[in-house]
């Protein structure tokens, strides 16, 4: 699984437009996992904000990313 994950990373980088600079500098595994990680959380921020630009409440929001709520207050 290491070596399945390891491989998808490593296509990925060199997927990106014209092999940026700081991929090229990329030394370990772990850096280009936490880049990734780093990617999902913005691109997750900024669907957020598109979504909450629309003038739609925060409480659709939570409704959208987790369902109805446990309880009503």
């Amino acid at each position: 699984m290491v070596l399945c994950a390891y491989s998808l990373l490593k296509l990925d980088m060199l997927r990106a437009p014209a092999y940026q600079a700081w991929q090229r500098t990329l030394k370990t595994i772990s850096v280009a996992v936490r880049r990734q990680a780093q990617s999902v959380i913005e691109q997750f921020l900024l669907a957020c904000h598109r979504i909450l630009s629309r003038e739609a409440k925060p409480d659709q929001l939570f409704k959208l990313l987790f369902g109805e709520p446990a309880y009503q207050a």
